[in-house]
């Protein structure tokens, strides 16, 4: 099943607040400049005027590079042909190319395309997870833009499949993010759970919710869940070792960690890592 941390990756240590702090964003590459939009003005859509978000789609390629530029020009040839199956898939091929350069506000637009054109649910949903992930990143009424571009997005794909379940996490999500009826939001997610109790999105949803609303004792079970759902998406034992942080639970909290660096690629993250575990465990060994 899908996850929505594939991609990212962000190495966020600073000390052991920092760490635990930045333990969510780690394994997210952050966009190449403060506005995950890009590189256009801010200042023609200041305060709470509504985004235009064509209009920032325009404005962000307007800065891409001349390659990036031929990219989009054949994402939009390859759109044109509409019935094609060969140019759908090359449209879908070049859209995964802009992500993987660091434009995913511009690959989540063309994957919204995309999905317009083929009545797509996975489609639909992909482009709702990549506009969420980065509301996450976004600034005042850029988040508030990201949030609604993703629940378009995955309301788009209920309405042709009503039971899609990562589309329902995703709808899910937004409502709480959006604020006005979170409740809501989180009923939508569990009503995937009662449905199918090993959803992972589900439990990864739920999960993050509750470290957000300080229910960790919860998360703990969340994550476990997850593990047991999904032995390799060893993300969550950076998600767990959070949270047991959080209970004071400095020995599991260094257990999942350890967990997690077994993972791990990058070796100035490990360097980081081991340091800030000797502590943890000089920590503990004092009480």
């Amino acid at each position: 099943m899908s996850s929505k941390f594939t991609s990212r990756q962000w190495l966020a240590i600073a000390g052991s607040f920092l760490l635990l702090a930045g333990l969510f964003f780690i394994n997210r590459k952050p966009p190449a400049t403060d506005n995950p939009m890009g590189q256009q003005q801010e200042s023609g859509h200041a305060g709470n005027a509504a985004v235009d978000f064509d209009q920032v789609i325009k404005s962000s390629e307007d800065s891409l590079s001349d390659f990036e530029k031929q990219v989009v020009s054949r994402i939009k040839e390859a759109l044109a042909a509409k019935a094609d199956s060969v140019h759908i898939g090359l449209a879908g091929h070049l859209v995964n190319s802009l992500d993987s350069v660091g434009q995913p506000i511009i690959a989540a637009y063309y994957t919204e395309k995309l999905a317009e054109t083929i009545k797509s649910p996975p489609l639909w949903t992909k482009a709702g997870e990549k506009f969420y992930d980065y509301s996450e990143l976004g600034k005042d009424n850029f988040k508030t833009a990201l949030l609604q571009q993703a629940q378009m997005c995955f309301t788009s794909a209920l309405k042709i499949d009503s039971n899609y379940a990562d589309a329902k996490v995703g709808l899910g999500e937004c409502l709480v993010d959006a604020g006005g009826n979170p409740m809501q939001g989180i009923m939508t997610i569990q009503s995937v759970l009662n449905k199918d109790s090993n959803n992972l999105n589900a439990q990864i949803a739920l999960g993050k919710l509750s470290i957000r609303s300080n229910q960790f004792e919860k998360a703990i079970y969340r994550f476990n869940r997850v593990l047991q759902i999904e032995p390799t998406y060893y993300k969550a034992y950076l998600l767990l070792a959070q949270s047991y942080k959080s209970t004071g639970n400095i020995k599991q909290e260094i257990v999942s960690l350890k967990k997690y660096r077994t993972f791990a690629a990058d070796s100035s993250f490990k360097v980081d890592l081991d340091k800030y575990l000797q502590e943890e465990q000089k920590n503990d060994t004092n009480k």
